[in-house]
């Protein structure tokens, strides 16, 4: 399925989707997203438009604190249920897994429509609020389970650019260190799923060795094998070599 990660703003047509959208921070959002998913299920080439659902209407803003990030929360509950109770689904997975690469972003940015036909452009940072951190451990968790049981390759490698962008704020270096100080050994947990001769596994472990000095905490002994492995070396050597 051709698709891009940043590909969010896909104008929403299905009357629908459209429907189910308007339930954020309402007490029946539970059963709007159920239906979500039952209409995904028949409508799966819809694709783009369910994730820009989620990704749009369902994502942090500014009134997520003040309702204790409960369209967030469920959310995420509704969607590591249906990946439970349909594990083999491609299709479900695969909304999970993009749903996800989004809301493991540090920060949003939004464009929101006001009053007198105005428009609100903001950048927040989220906050170690402990229901954005519940709900992100359900995310890194949730993605550890699929990528352990290896069913499809395709989604472990999205799994893996997941991670390689993990902790890489699009504004400001040190925004959103508090989240990933609070979550960094949900992502150590995948280094035990990842093999030291993958070239790309060790790019990971060099990349999080650099998330993690940002937060000083220590991950050598458990990415030193990555580190040393003989085709990183190799690899180190031939981009450090001159023209």
């Amino acid at each position: 399925m051709p698709f891009k990660f940043d590909q969010q703003g896909k104008s929403v047509s299905d009357d629908i989707l459209q429907i189910l959208s308007s339930f954020k921070n309402h007490s029946e959002l539970p059963a709007a997203l159920d239906l979500l998913l039952m209409h995904y299920k028949k409508r799966p080439d819809l694709f783009e438009q369910f994730y820009s659902i989620y990704t749009q209407q369902f994502e942090v803003n500014l009134n997520s604190p003040h309702f204790e990030y409960f369209t967030q929360s469920a959310v995420v509950k509704n969607l590591c249920e249906a990946v439970n109770d349909t594990p083999k689904d491609s299709n479900i997975l695969i909304l999970f897994v993009r749903i996800a690469s989004h809301f493991l972003m540090l920060d949003v940015s939004k464009a929101e429509s006001g009053r007198h036909n105005t428009v609100t452009f903001y950048t927040m940072t989220l906050l170690p609020d402990q229901p954005v951190l519940e709900y992100r451990k359900m995310l890194l968790s949730q993605l550890y389970q699929i990528y352990q049981r290896g069913d499809y390759g395709e989604v472990q490698d999205e799994i893996e650019r997941i991670l390689y962008k993990y902790g890489m704020p699009r504004y400001g270096a040190d925004t959103g260190l508090d989240v990933v100080r609070a979550e960094i050994e949900e992502v150590m947990k995948f280094f035990s799923l990842f093999r030291p001769e993958n070239l790309f596994h060790c790019l990971l472990a060099a990349h999080i060795k650099q998330v993690a000095k940002h937060i000083d905490y220590c991950v050598l002994d458990i990415l030193s094998p990555f580190l040393n492995s003989e085709k990183y070396i190799i690899y180190c050597n031939k981009t450090t070599e001159k023209p």
